[in-house]
């Protein structure tokens, strides 16, 4: 089968910086619909945070900028992969996402129920 990324679901994560508030990126992400956020300095991605991870964090009293909470560890993609490296990946690493980038661009996040939605509408296409 083959499970190349063409047909890849692709998210539009929320974008912040890394001084933004816990609270203001909670608020922001409930206003916005969003559950996850690319965290950008000069253009770069340097962190993600889920709405999962920022809850927990407030919940235990965490206050101060996203970069206490964020998580460093990101993989960037560009859409050309194979599917099923993709998930391998992400379980082998613990990922919630991938950080979608073509030419040097933000184009967004692939969580792990996008990869399995793409190699469902792959396989039974």
């Amino acid at each position: 089968m083959e499970s190349s990324t063409t047909h890849l679901r692709i998210r539009r994560p929320l974008i912040v910086t890394s001084d933004v508030d816990v609270r203001e990126l909670l608020k922001r992400m409930e206003e916005e619909g969003k559950g996850i956020a690319v965290v950008m300095e000069d253009r770069r991605p340097v962190g993600i945070v889920t709405r999962r991870a920022l809850e927990r964090a407030l919940s235990r009293g965490l206050k101060g900028e996203v970069k206490k909470i964020m998580n460093e560890l990101i993989i960037t993609i560009t859409g050309e992969e194979d599917l099923l490296d993709l998930l391998t990946t992400m379980i082998k690493n613990k990922l919630e996402c991938f950080v979608v980038m073509r030419r040097g661009k933000l184009i967004g996040v692939v969580t792990v129920d996008d990869l399995f939605y793409s190699i469902q509408k792959r396989t039974y296409s």
